[in-house]
């Protein structure tokens, strides 16, 4: 008489978490009732089993490990960084509220992380540091008109505020190794949106534009999309007076 097969829970399979905890053979066409069983008898291997496809360590092609929504609102969740290991993922999710920056391990699952007080109730998160400690985006708050960029770490939101002048507004959209330093655009005195560079120390400093500004130069919009790990070299768009161009820029200090 052939031994009964192991049973799974359908309900457990609705939690990302139970996916994220299967063994690859489920990836490799195993049949999930061995994967259970190898899961229950901690086997790490299935080679030669006729139609259970690929051995287990077998190279894949693409393994895909569902992460969930936060509760309440629509159902959506969009993974828009990881951090340097791939253990910490950042991105967005919808709660009854609005939108919500998030942050996923595999030990907690996606939790929410907040927005900064006053104003609009929303948050994105944008990028992380590698260690996947400092998390950076931007939220609607009581100064701002429309976003403002934020640095989260150890479950606390800061607001980087704005460039001086203009409409108080900025996004963060990415962040040093270390997560100290944060590149991003913001609204400005000298044009409508310009690249910046944040530092815990100098705070939020302009970066300028290709061609510089004023009349005939072109310089009216920048945007700081990427930083190297050391935060030294930066990478953007800008226009100048023949159209937008991408740009590369070098700050130490």
């Amino acid at each position: 008489m052939p031994p009964a097969r192991p049973t799974v829970d359908l309900q457990q399979t609705q939690n990302p978490l139970f996916w994220a905890s299967m063994p690859r053979a489920l990836h490799a066409g195993v049949p999930l009732f061995l994967v259970a069983a190898m899961t229950a008898g901690g086997a790490d291997r299935l080679a030669g089993a006729p139609g259970t496809g690929p051995a287990v360590d077998e190279p894949l092609a693409a393994e895909f490990i569902p992460l969930g929504d936060l509760p309440g609102g629509a159902f959506l969740s969009v993974a828009s960084a990881v951090s340097a290991d791939g253990s910490v993922v950042v991105g967005t999710g919808r709660t009854a509220q609005g939108a919500e920056a998030f942050r996923w391990t595999e030990d907690t699952g996606m939790l929410g992380l907040g927005d900064l007080p006053g104003g609009t109730t929303s948050s994105t998160a944008t990028s992380v540091s590698a260690d996947g400690s400092v998390v950076v985006g931007y939220s609607g708050s009581a100064g701002a008109s429309g976003d403002e960029a934020f640095r989260w770490t150890q479950g606390q939101m800061l607001g980087l505020g704005s460039l001086t002048g203009g409409a108080f507004r900025s996004q963060a959209l990415a962040v040093s190794d270390d997560g100290n330093i944060i590149v991003g655009w913001s609204s400005s005195e000298s044009a409508g949106i310009e690249a910046f560079r944040w530092q815990p120390a100098g705070g939020m400093k302009p970066l300028g534009f290709v061609g510089g500004s004023g009349p005939g130069a072109g310089g009216s919009f920048s945007t700081a999309n990427a930083i190297d790990a050391t935060g030294t070299r930066i990478v953007g768009r800008s226009d100048t007076a023949f159209g937008f161009v991408a740009f590369e820029r070098t700050v130490f200090g």
